[in-house]
């Protein structure tokens, strides 16, 4: 069962990344403001994969992005533009993204972790202490 979800979890993942980029290289570069939707979209795949797969997850999305992206970024270069600046701040901002989402999250199963593991000691514990009074 959680390998079948986790597929799923993927797979979404893949079909936001494909479709996101095909809105960007399929739509005309003079509907600027489409393609800057298009770029704020892809911070959903990234945060996606941030909480349902960690850091690893997260990264692997955001440079896929990255390289997906780059290309359409290189085609279109204007001599250091405005907005090359921006594609190429939005690049490095989806690659932080995945990093601290990514980041946290992998903390947070750490965390969740020792506290089980605790929980279990204090628990073995005092079955311990019990058994030690009788």
């Amino acid at each position: 069962m959680a390998a079948r979800r986790r597929k799923v979890k993927i797979i979404l993942i893949v079909i936001l990344l494909v479709g996101i980029t095909f809105l960007h290289y399929s739509t005309e570069l003079k509907e600027h403001l489409y393609h800057l939707s298009y770029q704020g979209l892809y911070f959903l795949p990234v945060m996606l994969a941030g909480f349902w797969f960690g850091l690893k997850g997260g990264l692997e999305t955001s440079l896929s992005i990255t390289i997906l992206y780059l290309p359409f970024t290189i085609l279109h270069w204007n001599g250091f533009s405005s907005g090359d600046l921006n594609d190429i701040i939005e690049m490095v901002l989806y690659n932080t993204v995945a990093v601290l989402i990514g980041g946290l999250r992998d903390r947070e199963k750490t965390m969740q972790r020792r506290l089980h593991e605790a929980g279990r000691l204090a628990a073995i514990g005092k079955a311990v202490s019990c058994l030690a009074t009788i």
